[in-house]
């Protein structure tokens, strides 16, 4: 088997990334109004964030448009996604002042981490 559902995986995941960071970065007070989660008191933090997520689509992209070579990467990036995932998707029943729609998000990430590892598992095998 190929690299390439691999490589299809972590470009999705970086487009996701990308865009969703971009939509924080930039249209905060818009993303609010649409989502079940409030404006925060501090945007600078959330955009700060925004950018930040932008940068870690730009690692995913670099990920796949390496690979093999970057295996390691992938297991960074899988890594990230259960951490990141796990966190969001935990913080709501955590803390009652978080939004419940995080959730949301987190979840996504977590179903990255695993279309991740299951196309790693795939690649490495072929």
């Amino acid at each position: 088997m190929s690299w390439n559902a691999l490589r299809a995986a972590l470009l999705v995941g970086a487009a996701y990334d990308f865009v969703v960071g971009l939509l924080i970065a930039a249209a905060l007070q818009l993303l609010s109004t649409i989502l079940p989660i409030p404006f925060p008191t501090e945007p600078i933090y959330a955009r700060l964030c925004g950018v930040l997520l932008m940068g870690l689509g730009a690692f995913y992209a670099t990920t796949a448009l390496t690979l093999p070579q970057s295996k390691l990467s992938v297991l960074a990036a899988i890594g990230i996604r259960t951490v990141g995932g796990g966190f969001l998707t935990l913080a709501p029943l955590v803390d009652r002042g978080i939004a419940p729609f995080l959730a949301v998000f987190g979840a996504v990430d977590l179903v990255f981490a695993l279309w991740f590892w299951i196309a790693l598992r795939a690649a490495s095998r072929g």
